[in-house]
């Protein structure tokens, strides 16, 4: 019986489902310190999460004279929320490429190879969607991790102007450039231990001129050897803190992250729902979430399909993250 367009697509997403995650989880630097954290989750309808923003008021020394006053505290908390984004590559061959493909038998190579280099293609997009903002693609971008290490601004539905203990320690300079210095780490990285940074998940991430910069300053003592981690990123160190090259980070700036306090959760881009069967033509690979084919039909004169990959990256907690701006 002669393959059917199904049977071709279903091919595809069972045999590249392992190559997209593999491109993520080396190439992808967000989604790679995730995955060595166990931060990368198959994720759930539900887009909030609660921050614990405030402590038991009633906790305080005593002695045997005091009494009972029958107040009691409680702890305080907000709601965020995210959305989940959706982030595409678009597949497709001509009708041309697909009559030449029939005749010489070759139509699954020639539909491999788009599909090969479209999940490259995605997974770049999904590194610099990761590791921005969130307002690239008119908005629709997923919301990256600048977004949340920020001092000002909306982020997860919690306005910074008016609850104080969302915003990240930014240390900026005004727009001037300046030199990267020691003291100016040792602020950083001091200030959101105190703000209640777990030192155990403690990195800091900067693009690859600051972190020859940050090498610079103890090259006279000889002082740093750059290790290799997962993934083939260079780290130095600052007091027992990884400092992390990242290719593609913004120029500028350098961030203290508490790795603990950041999550990236995939969403299954399809249902097992028969209604959604017969709406969505989805082909998807069992036990990867994240990952399915969406075949579009013909356009013209040609076939299409797209790559689809639904996600939300959460940084949890700004408050125990910093950003170290304005660097020359």
């Amino acid at each position: 019986m002669a393959l059917q367009l199904a049977d071709i697509v279903d091919n595809l997403a069972q045999n590249y489902s392992p190559l997209f995650v593999q491109a993520l989880t080396r190439d992808v630097f967000f989604y790679s310190r995730m995955v060595e954290r166990g931060r990368v989750r198959e994720g759930t309808p539900d887009l909030s999460w609660r921050v614990n923003y405030a402590g038991n008021s009633e906790v305080a020394a005593y002695d045997e004279t005091d009494t009972d006053d029958g107040t009691t505290g409680k702890q305080q908390y907000k709601k965020a929320t995210l959305a989940y984004k959706s982030v595409r590559a678009r597949v497709g061959i001509s009708g041309l490429t697909l009559a030449i493909s029939e005749q010489g038998g070759m139509l699954m190579n020639a539909l491999t190879d788009e599909v090969e280099k479209a999940i490259q293609d995605l997974k770049v997009s999904i590194n610099t969607q990761t590791l921005g903002d969130g307002t690239t693609f008119s908005g629709k971008a997923i919301t990256g991790i600048l977004a949340g290490i920020a001092d000002t601004g909306t982020y997860a539905g919690l306005d910074r102007g008016t609850y104080t203990w969302w915003k990240a320690y930014v240390l900026s300079n005004g727009g001037t450039p300046r030199n990267l210095t020691e003291a100016l780490v040792a602020d950083m990285v001091d200030t959101i231990k105190l703000r209640g940074a777990d030192p155990s998940a403690l990195e800091i991430w900067c693009g690859p001129t600051q972190w020859r910069n940050f090498g610079a300053l103890y090259k006279g003592e000889r002082r740093q050897t750059p290790q290799r981690l997962s993934g083939g990123y260079l780290a130095l160190d600052f007091e027992g803190t990884p400092v992390i090259q990242v290719p593609g980070y913004t120029t500028g700036r350098m961030d203290a992250v508490d790795t603990s306090k950041f999550d990236y959760q995939q969403l299954p881009v399809t249902s097992n729902s028969p209604l959604a069967k017969e709406l969505r033509p989805i082909i998807t690979a069992p036990g990867t979430p994240g990952f399915g084919i969406l075949v579009m039909g013909n356009s013209g004169d040609a076939l299409r399909m797209w790559i689809i990959h639904y996600a939300q990256l959460r940084v949890l907690n700004p408050y125990v993250m910093a950003s170290l701006q304005d660097l020359a």
